[in-house]
């Protein structure tokens, strides 16, 4: 272990490295937001840089934008926040009917996707501070969305057990495919080369899909629930956690070929 971040007085919900890796933003039960950077202390890599209030209830989903100068927070409260690297506050996003739990920006930085309890998935227009489009495919809680590497193909999962793909066209987005997992699907993601996609699923399984959405792999070796899965910056490696306990790392360079252990 490199280091301990301390400073939260509740249950730290979510945690995201900034892409120009100068900074980390962690997000808590207890209401907010914190910004970790660089130490010049070669013993303490990180130290706390600011502490983002404002949101009414816990915060359970952090994100920067591509060019690492805003942060976008997701709480229960029902709002996305927007923060600038500095931590200054920049925008209220309302309009979700119940807890956001989601929020993904979009590889241009000009969108963002929020998820939520309400069964929606709502866009929004980061030029124009303002509501882009709301969606409601799902049946049940949104879990994650996940854009694409061209910005206009995203995804979504969901506690009805689906896994949705959808794409942006004459911005409005629509659904192209549907999969349906056996469990509700806590998270997924596309891999950074934008090549490769994962779902955790309550079953303990992970799946991960070709960008074409026709093959797929299927890791087994979780004993409970995965929560949510990561890739490495060459999207060669996972790395997933479970309520069994276990943090696992798996291989996904080998070819779509069936089921994997």
């Amino acid at each position: 272990m490199l280091q301990t971040l301390e400073g939260h007085e509740d249950e730290v919900m979510d945690i995201s490295f900034s892409p120009d890796g100068e900074m980390i933003a962690s997000a808590s039960e207890d209401k907010t937001i914190k910004i970790w950077i660089k130490s010049t202390d070669v013993k303490t890599q990180w130290i706390l840089y600011k502490t983002l209030a404002g949101h009414e209830k816990s915060v359970v989903s952090v994100s920067f934008s591509p060019d690492s100068q805003i942060i976008a927070s997701a709480s229960e409260d029902k709002t996305v926040r927007l923060w600038s690297k500095n931590g200054d506050p920049l925008n209220i996003l309302s309009g979700h009917e119940q807890d956001v739990i989601n929020v993904a920006f979009s590889p241009d930085g000009k969108l963002i996707a929020s998820a939520s309890k309400d069964h929606t998935i709502k866009l929004w227009d980061l030029e124009k501070n303002e509501l882009k489009s709301s969606s409601e495919e799902h049946f049940a809680e949104v879990s994650a969305v996940s854009f694409g590497l061209d910005s206009k193909t995203f995804i979504s999962s969901g506690w009805d057990k689906c896994v949705m793909f959808w794409k942006i066209d004459e911005n409005v987005p629509s659904v192209i495919r549907s999969e349906r997992h056996e469990a509700k699907v806590y998270y997924t993601t596309f891999s950074p080369d934008g090549e490769t996609i994962a779902v955790a699923s309550d079953d303990g399984l992970i799946t991960l899909w070709n960008k074409n959405y026709n093959s797929k792999r299927t890791f087994k070796g979780h004993r409970d629930s995965v929560t949510k899965v990561s890739f490495s910056s060459d999207s060669k490696t996972i790395v997933s956690c479970s309520l069994d306990k276990t943090i696992k790392l798996w291989n996904c360079t080998k070819k779509f070929d069936g089921h994997s252990k």
